[in-house]
């Protein structure tokens, strides 16, 4: 298949970088992957798909954990708690966002269409 060579391609060239394998293949990665979904790897996926999915995946799973663990003792509002999970996904989102943007340029990787 067309997808597995060119994700091959991809994951070679970032072992070539010298990067730890953990930081170009992260465990999500592989889960998505074993799940059926054909996305490229963190570094050559595009900006907003990586946003988006770092902000919403750190925002709900954070929440849904400290709603578990604190803020319901606390007892917080649910507008606090969606606020707190939405901030604190958004600055993940872009960190993680500008993590793998930093990464891509600083090892000159191509465009996912390029690969």
């Amino acid at each position: 298949m067309e997808i597995e060579a060119k994700r091959q391609r991809a994951l070679d060239m970032l072992a070539q970088t010298g990067m730890w394998k953990s930081n170009y293949l992260p465990p999500y990665t592989r889960w998505l992957w074993r799940a059926g979904r054909n996305i490229p790897p963190p570094h050559f996926c595009s900006l907003w798909g990586l946003f988006i999915g770092h902000t919403i995946q750190f925002g709900v799973t954070w929440g849904i954990l400290m709603w578990l663990f604190v803020w319901r003792v606390q007892g917080d509002s649910l507008e606090t708690v969606v606020g707190r999970s939405g901030c604190a996904g958004l600055m993940y989102g872009l960190t993680m966002t500008s993590y793998y943007a930093l990464g891509r340029w600083r090892y000159k990787l191509p465009r996912w269409k390029d690969v």
